[in-house]
């Protein structure tokens, strides 16, 4: 009977035009957002290391205005120009020798970390570069050296557009997919109660073929929309490499992984982000009976934290509802904004599970208290 209940549900989804046309959204998604990607303009390397040479010259103009003979600022004012002579050298090696450009990349590290060992006396306060910023550059460049990776990749190829598609597709665009699958995921059952009541199947092994007939077909469309992306970007650009670096934060600080990685915390996040919204669609189709206002409740219990995410820093029980957007997880904003160090994707997974459980207790205890009451009220009605 659970075998034929599951087919039953899978002919019944399938049959439905909402379904049929949040597969065709998934379908088209990647490989339109791959046609509008082809039109952007991106930053090069080399537009990059210009824009760093720019505020080094702007640096070393106005800290020439000063006239200040101290050995401290003369010594400063040294490592500028070996700095932007350094800039110099990379800009003219990016296309030209790579084991040059990243010698020159080691210096300029070397004399960025000098300038603030030296306390960046006398450079303006917006020309100073990060020292964060300097330690990261310098694990992507030891990167890029250790796997002989080249220094400047196309952002369309099929490995940097599958990046670009998990961040776009995580976050309130899956949220909203996912809540408009699972908004009458019990409603429509309820309308012919009287034809499904029949079936010898407990609640809970419905509300499992249910969750997993939607949480396949979500994943199945957005797996296959991913595949016409991909294949796109392969024809009309190449392949690319996973083995690029990409940075993400994790255990305080900023890591760089391959993209292969990437992709599967990314993928993860994803599987368990949908379970999480289509378990909640379940309790809220179980509290009010009413698409619409399933979709709407389900929304505002993850929008609402999304929208006072600078302000959750003094109401920490709503910060786990943010964590859905794995993508700011990755990229430290989301640890930044809520000024909470230990946010990274180990922790957000966490809480993600856990929120899962919590919502499937919940749904528990709602049926046994349904069962009980049902039950209380047959006992009154029998002596009466």
């Amino acid at each position: 009977m659970y075998w034929k209940y599951t087919l039953f549900e899978l002919k019944l989804l399938i049959s439905n035009k909402k379904h049929l046309l949040i597969g065709l959204l998934l379908l088209l998604f990647f490989p339109l957002l791959f046609i509008q990607q082809t039109n952007e303009t991106h930053i090069t390397v080399k537009e990059q290391k210009e824009a760093e040479k720019e505020v080094v010259d702007s640096a070393i103009y106005q800290m020439e205005a000063i006239q200040d003979s101290s050995p401290e600022f003369q010594a400063m004012h040294e490592n500028l120009l070996q700095q932007l002579s350094t800039l110099n050298m990379q800009i003219y090696y990016i296309n030209e020798n790579r084991e040059l450009f990243i010698e020159e990349g080691y210096r300029l590290h070397d004399l960025r970390l000098e300038a603030h060992e030296q306390g960046n006396t006398g450079i303006p306060e917006d020309n100073i570069y990060p020292k964060e910023k300097v330690e990261s550059d310098l694990d992507m460049l030891s990167y890029l050296d250790q796997h002989n990776l080249p220094i400047e990749t196309n952002p369309n190829t099929t490995s940097q557009f599958l990046v670009t598609s998990v961040d776009m597709i995580s976050g309130l665009l899956l949220l909203t997919i996912v809540l408009i699958s699972g908004s009458e995921i019990l409603t429509m059952e309820r309308r012919h109660e009287t034809v499904m009541s029949g079936i010898p199947i407990t609640f809970f092994k419905k509300m499992i073929v249910k969750v997993k007939i939607h949480f396949l077909y979500i994943m199945t469309t957005l797996v296959l929309g991913l595949c016409i992306g991909g294949w796109l970007a392969n024809n009309q650009v190449g392949f690319g490499s996973f083995q690029q670096p990409i940075t993400i934060y994790q255990n305080g600080d900023m890591t760089i992984v391959p993209v292969s990685q990437y992709l599967t915390y990314m993928f993860l996040a994803i599987i368990v982000t949908t379970l999480l919204i289509l378990i909640l669609s379940v309790l809220l189709n179980l509290l009010f009976n009413n698409a619409f206002v399933n979709l709407i409740a389900g929304l505002g219990i993850f929008l609402i934290p999304m929208l006072l995410t600078p302000a959750l820093e003094y109401v920490p029980f709503l910060r786990p509802f943010t964590y859905v957007d794995m993508s700011k997880v990755l990229s430290g904003e989301l640890a930044e904004t809520l000024n909470q160090p230990g946010l990274d994707y180990g922790y957000a997974m966490i809480w993600l599970t856990v929120l899962a459980v919590v919502t499937l207790i919940v749904i528990y205890i709602n049926q046994k208290l349904n069962f009980y009451s049902l039950k209380q009220l047959f006992r009154i009605e029998a002596k009466n």
